[in-house]
């Protein structure tokens, strides 16, 4: 990521390599903030969040442009069914979320390249943290616990999803000198409030396609281990890309041209950030 300095300035949220006159799509009017218990360009998420749901896809999607590059297809669903299966004790979450991506301007695109360190220093600079994966899957499945921010249906013309991989090249991204231009060149993001149909029951912007965002994930697991790191939301090029599709497999040094975060903080109510105890554990389902 550009330099992510104490005061958190825009000019050092933004990434070198692709300004925001470089992302793709018209910027709109800034977004009216939420007030009440979050502070401004912040929305409340607060539900109840079930630990395993299970969807079941009735279309997938059958052309991978990118396969050829990859030399497999990556599987993801276009629509899936209605019903789901809930299972597990639910848990009762009330948190601040950023409504756009970091630097949460309107008008800018996401900053990129950021590792899981970065996430946690800007986040703190601004009186905020990383956000933990159940609030941030919450946010984007809303209370009824759709597969999509916008629902059933996967869409790529509301949200920037499903673009066509560019296949990078690690030596230039791992040399200082190079690295601004390969991720100008691999750049496929939107400015933040470009895709105002990619927003969640909550109000929040862009949590699937643009950039993967960090999160916190507290029973993360990487190879047998254990593993408190996750990337959601999938980017820009063809991912599975849903709410609950977790990529756990980087640590918290790992940065990417596709990987940004957003911020989130306790609300200002007193509310705590999460209950436990809210449910038996049965498996139920769900319409």
């Amino acid at each position: 990521m550009a330099r992510v300095e104490s005061s958190a300035s825009p000019a050092a949220s933004e990434p070198s390599a692709s300004p925001a006159n470089s992302a793709q799509g018209e910027a709109h009017a800034p977004i009216a903030t939420t007030g009440g218990p979050c502070p401004a360009g912040m929305a409340l998420v607060s539900g109840t969040f079930c630990p395993a749901v299970a969807h079941f896809c009735a279309e997938w999607v059958r052309d991978d442009p990118t396969a050829a590059l990859t030399g497999r297809p990556v599987q993801r669903c276009r629509r899936f069914k209605e019903q789901l299966v809930c299972e597990g004790d639910e848990v009762r979450l009330h948190v601040c979320m950023d409504l756009l991506e970091y630097p949460n301007l309107p008008g800018v695109a996401p900053a990129v390249m950021a590792t899981y360190r970065d996430a946690e220093r800007a986040c703190a600079a601004e009186g905020k943290r990383v956000c933990e994966s159940d609030e941030w899957i919450l946010a984007c499945e809303g209370p009824r616990m759709r597969p999509y921010p916008m629902g059933l249906e996967r869409d790529p013309k509301s949200c920037n999803l499903d673009r066509p991989r560019r296949l990078v090249n690690p030596e230039a991204l791992a040399r200082p000198a190079d690295v601004s231009l390969e991720v100008a060149r691999l750049d496929q993001r939107t400015r933040a409030g470009t895709n105002p149909k990619c927003v969640s029951h909550f109000g929040v912007q862009d949590l699937v396609g643009n950039v993967a965002e960090w999160v916190h994930d507290r029973k993360g697991q990487r190879g047998g281990e254990t593993s408190d790191t996750a990337l959601a939301g999938g980017g820009w090029e063809p991912a599975p890309s849903t709410c609950r599709a977790l990529d756990s497999r980087h640590g918290p040094d790992f940065a990417s041209h596709l990987g940004g975060f957003r911020c989130c903080a306790d609300a200002l109510d007193g509310e705590p950030a999460r209950r436990k105890g809210l449910g038996s554990g049965r498996r139920r389902a769900v319409r």
